[in-house]
């Protein structure tokens, strides 16, 4: 038995960088005056944001605080990561108000290269001190969710996105998008599959190969 909680992600947006160009998008729109560099550089912001949203996945850099209850390896949201700032666990502060966190100095670790894994102290681990009861015992607690179930609650910050290395694939499908929004403007369907608002069928071709698992 494992459980993997997430109690909370907060995603900040750091300063945008330039993905495509304005002169890109232009191209693909098949535009040559300057009248509606306002609305197509809106329309590249927007495509960007819709691409993120469903792939899950971060193309602008941001900020993440994900606060779960980890027992087992798993995948950071919204990746990939660029680095992991801080590694928090609670502290044994038991009064009122917001939970207190400190400085994890347990020997947690990750895995893979952009999308990466954080791995918690306990994964993987059987409980020696305990009877063998049938399913597997997470590190030195007597249960999966141990004997303070507060000791596997982390609250991780890093930071994600591809930025201005982001894959030419994904590059396309955010100039399809933006095409699609400045030809369709007013329209609410994107594609035959998807009733509501989202990515238009073109894009979803370039894109539906990194997308993850949802978060929420």
């Amino acid at each position: 038995m494992s459980r993997n909680n997430i109690i909370d992600i907060q995603r900040t947006p750091l300063t945008p960088v330039t993905v495509v160009t304005l002169a890109e998008a232009k191209a693909q729109c098949i535009v040559t005056y300057t009248d509606d560099d306002t609305l197509i550089t809106g329309y590249i912001e927007k495509a960007i944001k819709a691409i993120e949203n469903h792939c899950n996945i971060s193309i602008q850099p941001y900020t993440c605080i994900l606060t779960a209850d980890l027992f087992v390896e798993w995948e950071l949201p919204y990746g990939p990561v660029v680095g992991i700032t801080s590694v928090q666990t609670r502290d044994s502060n038991t009064g009122s108000g917001p939970q207190q966190y400190e400085s994890a100095t347990g020997n947690w670790k990750t895995d893979g290269t952009q999308f990466l894994t954080f791995i918690p102290p306990c994964a993987g681990g059987f409980n020696n001190s305990a009877p063998f009861t049938g399913y597997f015992q997470w590190g030195p607690f007597a249960s999966p969710y141990g004997a303070a179930p507060g000791l596997n609650r982390f609250r991780i910050t890093y930071t994600t996105g591809w930025g201005t290395s982001t894959p030419d694939d994904l590059k396309q499908a955010i100039l399809l998008q933006a095409a699609w929004l400045y030809d369709n403007r007013g329209e609410e369907v994107a594609n035959r599959y998807n009733w509501l608002p989202g990515v238009c069928e073109a894009a979803l071709v370039f894109a539906d190969k990194y997308k993850r698992q949802s978060w929420i």
